[in-house]
């Protein structure tokens, strides 16, 4: 009898297991495409982690501002070349 139960209880794991694996690599197989934004938002947003702390300091505690000031001049060097 508990021979019987393990042996239910390891396929219902395995089964688990295979769909899970399944649904992850269904999710990864949608996010492949996009890969390449989200490493250069990571990197952006990695490097411009600094520069936005120092204009909040600047600005008086206000992040909204300096999140606006770093897209605006980011926006301004990319559109003006």
């Amino acid at each position: 009898m508990s021979k019987q139960i393990e042996s239910k209880s390891i396929y219902d794991t395995t089964i688990r297991l295979f769909f899970l694996f399944i649904i992850i690599a269904w999710c990864l197989m949608i996010l492949y495409p996009f890969v390449s934004i989200i490493l250069w938002g990571l990197i952006f947003a990695l490097a411009f982690g600094p520069v936005h702390g120092s204009l909040v300091k600047r600005m008086g505690g206000k992040p909204r501002l300096a999140s606006f000031i770093i897209v605006l001049v980011s926006f301004t060097i990319i559109i003006i070349p």
